[in-house]
């Protein structure tokens, strides 16, 4: 994912969580990619939305996947 020209001024980062058979709760990074390791096997959705230089949490997407 990157940003698109000029969205630096409006996007201060993310905010996503993973949850499932745990639930990471919500963590903030202005980093585009996140590194996540599961702790077991099971169904896991990972959310994710953006947060504006002001603090603002925008709208989030999801999606569901499994680890077997």
């Amino acid at each position: 994912m990157s940003r698109q020209t000029g969205d630096d001024r409006v996007i201060g980062g993310y905010q996503w969580r993973v949850y499932g058979t745990t639930d990471t709760g919500y963590h903030r990074t202005s980093d585009t990619t996140v590194t996540w390791t599961p702790t077991t096997s099971g169904l896991y959705v990972a959310e994710v939305a953006t947060v504006d230089v002001y603090g603002r949490v925008g709208p989030s997407t999801h999606i569901e996947f499994k680890v077997g």
